[in-house]
């Protein structure tokens, strides 16, 4: 797993067994856990791969953020119990969450950015740290096993008003463009004769025919 993790902060010695550690933390953290489109082809155990990259993400940033610190990981879904659970988590561990899909980003790929600002701290969150490592050790144990785990936090904590209308909201809006470019492209090549000509096809020929002339007549 690969992180970018910029800008340290250097935090002051401090004793612990008699040996002095020193401790860095970072103002910003950037992540990727979503799944190629080759992953989703050749792998079975996509989901269950994608749910312990994005927990190993977190507890990453969770761990090695600075106060007031902001995280951003690029994501494939957000909607699924375990997912909104773990964006649960990150919610009450930031001042502010934010998810996005810039227009870099395909249209018709599920693909989008969460943006988590104003880290609370790891003192803050050293129970969910705490909580994100136990469900990695048992996550681990089920795959091996052939099982899953559909959720981390109880329905009631995502059913919380204003967190659970953001994430299906958002989850909802971002469905509605998928569809409409899948739609579209659908369209385009079954109507080859309904994308427009903008005469790039024509300059490309005429530059052919130029250039594989053997002699140029110079004026």
């Amino acid at each position: 797993m690969a992180f970018n993790s910029l800008v340290p902060n250097f935090n002051p010695m401090k004793k612990k067994d008699n040996y002095y550690y020193y401790y860095y933390y970072y103002y910003l953290i950037i992540d990727d856990v979503s799944i190629p489109y080759e992953a989703v082809i050749n792998t079975r155990n996509v989901e269950a791969k994608y749910k312990e990259k994005f927990l190993r993400s977190c507890r990453y940033a969770l761990k090695y953020l600075g106060i007031r610190g902001t995280y951003v990981c690029k994501i494939s879904e957000t909607l699924t119990r375990f997912t909104a659970g773990l964006l649960y988590l990150l919610y009450v561990s930031f001042d502010k969450i934010t998810i996005a899909k810039p227009f870099t980003l395909s249209p018709a790929s599920p693909d989008r950015f969460l943006v988590c600002q104003g880290y609370l701290g790891s003192q803050v969150s050293s129970g969910i740290i705490e909580h994100i490592e136990h469900v990695i050790r048992i996550l681990e144990v089920e795959n091996i096993k052939g099982n899953d785990i559909m959720e981390i936090v109880p329905l009631s904590c995502i059913f919380c008003r204003t967190f659970f209308k953001y994430i299906a909201d958002t989850t909802q809006r971002f469905i509605d463009r998928e569809i409409q470019a899948i739609q579209k492209i659908q369209y385009m090549n079954s109507n080859p004769s309904s994308i427009p000509n903008t005469g790039i096809n024509l300059r490309l020929q005429k530059a052919t025919e130029r250039l594989s002339i053997n002699k140029r007549i110079i004026k």
